[in-house]
Formats: structure tokens, sequence, C-alpha cells
């Protein structure tokens, strides 16, 4: 007995189309890649840790800490001045009042 084969026309995509499951086939990839800006696959295909993936990116500890320094020291002046102004207001309101109800 001779062992039967797939169907013509018999493919994974047509089952699922049967299903109603959506499909995307991709013909021509590289072309589409290019057409749209994708980087394609190099080659030589770069040994596994290496390339422009496995680079690492180092922030400088010491410019972060002067920066949350910097940051906080404008944030503490702010308050204070702020709250400071608010004080001064509320004072000559009061006193304002004061004067008014004599």
């Amino acid at each position: 007995r001779q062992a039967s084969g797939p169907l013509p026309g018999y493919t994974v995509v047509t089952e699922m189309l049967k299903k109603r499951v959506p499909v995307v086939n991709i013909i021509h990839v590289n072309d589409l890649a290019r057409r749209v800006g994708l980087p394609i696959a190099p080659v030589p295909l770069p040994q596994p840790g290496e390339g422009p993936l496995f680079r690492e990116i180092r922030y400088s500890v010491p410019l972060a800490w002067a920066l949350a320094l910097i940051l906080g020291g404008l944030l503490y002046l702010f308050v204070r001045f702020d709250v400071a102004a608010y004080l001064i207001r509320k004072y000559r309101e009061e006193k304002g009042d004061e004067h008014e109800s004599l």
C-alpha cells in the first residue's frame, strides 16, 4: 500500500483560513523590510552575545547625583520661597482686616 501524501492545495494556511483565523503571509520579506526601512539580518551573523543588542549603556553615577542634588536644591528653594510668600500674604491680609474692623 502506498503512503498517501497531503492533498493538493492543503496547507496550514488554508486550514486556518477555513477556521476564520487571521493569517499574515509575508513573502519577499527582505524587499518589504527595505521598502519600509527595517533592518535585515546581517551577513555574516554575529556571534551570540555580540552586536548592538548586547552593547551596554552606562550612565554616570556622579553626574546623576549632582543633578539630583541640584534638582533637590531648586525644589527646596521654590517651596521655601513659595511658603514664605504665602505666609507674608496671609499676615498682610490679617493685618489689613484688623485695621478695617477698627
